[in-house]
């Protein structure tokens, strides 16, 4: 569970610091993917995530889960991210 939660943390991270994934306007939207399928309780960890991260950026920052790998595999998602200095 602490793997996943990790995973969860690092790929929300990075894809939000990925070219393109932030809007003009002042509003984000932050892409989540992950191996857990929809019934697992890490999908249900990452839909809480996302609901308090809407919740309190008062709907400024709004995630979208992918499980299933929907997104790809966990190693094909990690190379489509961009790294961004964070200076």
């Amino acid at each position: 569970m602490k793997k996943l939660a990790m995973l969860l943390v690092v790929s929300v991270v990075f894809i939000s610091l990925a070219p393109g994934s932030v809007t003009q306007a002042a509003d984000v939207e932050m892409k989540l993917g992950h191996f857990a399928a929809d019934s697992h309780p890490g999908n249900l960890a990452s839909k809480m995530f996302a609901a308090a991260v809407e919740k309190r950026t008062l709907g400024s920052i709004k995630v979208v889960i992918y499980p299933n790998n929907a997104l790809g595999s966990p190693p094909r998602s990690l190379n489509r991210t961009s790294w961004v200095p964070l200076i």
